[in-house]
């Protein structure tokens, strides 16, 4: 699932989309389309739709699908956060801080993120035929250290659309890496001045391959039939 979390990315709807399937190393691929976008691997995908107040995550394994609101992660965030608060309010000093330091160490998305920096090298490469830049990008407790190698939207060919439709399911991605306490600069691609089509750290690396603009065929960004419906609570267990 990291290497779902770690390349993905508000949509604008009146806008016209082209087609774009893109493959990368990792056998993951994403496929953008009349204003959806779907990403991922054989595991599990990410369905995004523009106008949407909710994305869909599918688990092909198990032949689930789960809509999560948009905000979902930061409301439930916040009430596990409360909740430990009530915990901990009548512990000693000294128990609470034990207490806290383990509670989190359960529930990564309660931790805070490490500030991050991102340098921009200077050093150029190519990637499946297109140019990048090379990134570093560096958090202040090593935990999330990457480098990455970024193309621009019109170095890869991608409409307006496509980048904004990209954009959107990318915050959809972001709403999934903050549940798993591994939320990413890497998705940021505002911060980044394009799409990252080569990312390495010490957990997983990937590169673009290629990207393919013919005609996508509609059912593959659909739920799949004989899929069912689950909770969130059915899917984390």
């Amino acid at each position: 699932m990291r290497a779902l979390l770690s390349m993905l990315i508000l949509g604008i709807s009146s806008l016209a989309l082209a087609d774009s399937e893109m493959s990368f190393s990792d056998g993951s691929t994403g496929l953008i389309s009349n204003g959806k976008v779907l990403f991922g691997d054989v595991n599990a995908s990410v369905l995004f739709e523009n106008g949407q107040d909710y994305f869909v995550v599918l688990e092909h394994d198990k032949k689930t699908f789960m809509r999560m609101d948009k905000g979902f992660a930061a409301d439930m965030q916040s009430q596990v956060k409360a909740e430990m608060e009530k915990m901990l309010a009548g512990m000693p000093e000294a128990q609470r801080a034990m207490a806290e330091q383990q509670m989190k160490a359960m529930m990564p998305q309660m931790q805070e993120a490490p500030k991050t920096s991102v340098t921009r090298t200077g050093e150029t490469d190519e990637v499946a035929n297109f140019d990048c830049d090379i990134l570093e990008i560096v958090s202040d407790d090593g935990s999330m250290d990457s480098v990455v190698c970024v193309a621009s939207r019109d170095e890869l060919g991608l409409s307006l659309g496509d980048y904004q439709t990209l954009i959107g399911a990318m915050e959809a991605m972001q709403e999934m890496a903050a549940m798993a306490g591994s939320a990413s600069v890497e998705s940021d691609f505002d911060l980044l001045g394009g799409v990252p089509i080569r990312s390495k750290n010490k957990f997983h690396s990937s590169e673009l391959v290629s990207i393919d603009n013919s005609d996508v065929d509609e059912a593959r960004l659909q739920i799949p039939a004989g899929y069912t419906e689950v909770s969130i609570d059915d899917m984390m267990r």
